[in-house]
């Protein structure tokens, strides 16, 4: 008898590889009844099927865990990579807000320097003197000012003296010529005007500060003639 046909190797074989072991006691266990290689064939049939089964689902268990930690593996990639480009971003703006701040920080440096230059220039000058300078300065110029002023009055005194020579009757006759008199311009009248008031006059007729000015100008204004002195 050859190994095989042994009913150790028989039952090993049924229990290992459930295909070969129930060919071998079919075939070479003649003298085991009908029942009992029915028996043995289905109860090591269904054996081998709990363990197929069993690692059948074993494998398929594994295979949904893998793929669950798969799954999880590229979720935290994703979260990761929005993570970076978050990251990324806040970078620039903080690269962007150093790149302004240092150009703040050159800003106020040169200010700093120019109140410091400026400072040292200051002090430099005798205070005193600076102040001294200011008042000559603003002296000469009311000097310059009050100049003006006594050249326009007697410019106006003198067009005031013309205009009312020329406006009078008895220049034509003491003349001593026959030809009729020219009208004088009346635009270029001198009349009277108070700061505050609407009228012009030919006279001081009431209270207040007049000044001469031309009736052209006053016309211009919208004065109208004061009837007390008209």
């Amino acid at each position: 008898m050859k190994w095989y046909q042994k009913t150790g190797w028989i039952l090993a074989f049924l229990v290992l590889c459930f295909p070969l072991g129930c060919f071998l006691m079919w075939q070479y266990k003649k003298e085991w009844t009908m029942l009992i290689k029915a028996g043995a064939s289905a109860a090591f049939g269904i054996f081998f099927l709990v363990l197929f089964l069993s690692a059948f689902s074993s494998d398929t268990s594994q295979a949904a865990a893998l793929t669950d930690q798969l799954e999880a593996i590229q979720a935290e990639k994703q979260e990761l990579e929005t993570q970076v480009e978050s990251l990324s971003a806040d970078l620039s703006v903080l690269k962007d807000e150093n790149q302004t701040n240092v150009a703040k920080i050159e800003e106020l440096q040169d200010q700093l320097e120019t109140a410091e230059q400026t400072i040292a220039s200051m002090s430099d000058l005798d205070p005193a003197e600076d102040l001294q300078n200011q008042i000559d300065s603003l002296q000469q110029e009311n000097t310059k000012l009050t100049e003006e002023n006594e050249k326009l009055s007697s410019q106006i005194a003198s067009a005031s003296v013309s205009n009312s020579s020329k406006s009078s009757p008895d220049s034509s006759v003491s003349a001593g010529t026959d030809a009729p008199s020219q009208p004088a311009d009346i635009n270029s009248e001198i009349v009277l005007v108070t700061k505050t008031g609407s009228k012009y006059h030919n006279h001081k007729c009431g209270n207040g500060t007049y000044y001469e000015a031309t009736l052209e100008d006053a016309l211009a204004r919208g004065l109208t003639p004061c009837k007390k002195c008209f």
